[in-house]
């Protein structure tokens, strides 16, 4: 076995108790990928896709893991709300939030 699928089998291990649904994340790993794309950046500035981190506390240690993470692309306008209510400002909706006579879907 790999290190990847003796990871898996120890998760597998520990968690076969835990009633599901669940979320876990090993941050050791979490900080390794945050760090992987730092170094891909290259010094670029780096927007963040919240859609694909749904943690408000995994959003803020990606930001203060360095100040290339900038920006938060969020999913709607709604969520981009919800985000400025909690502490983010510098936000990117990605999607129109404006269809047919002006009428706004939140």
């Amino acid at each position: 076995m790999n290190e990847r699928e003796d990871r898996y089998q120890y998760y597998k291990r520990i968690f076969r108790d835990t009633p599901m649904p669940f979320a876990f994340v090993d941050l050791d790993l979490f900080d390794e990928n945050v760090r992987a794309v730092l170094e891909r950046a290259r010094g670029k500035p780096i927007r963040i896709a919240s859609k694909s981190i749904r943690c408000l506390s995994l959003l803020r240690r990606i930001q203060a893991a360095s100040p290339l993470f900038r920006s938060i692309m969020a999913y709607s306008v709604r969520e981009a709300v919800f985000l400025a209510r909690n502490g983010f400002d510098d936000l990117l909706v990605a999607y129109p939030a404006w269809r047919g006579e002006g009428m706004c879907f939140l």
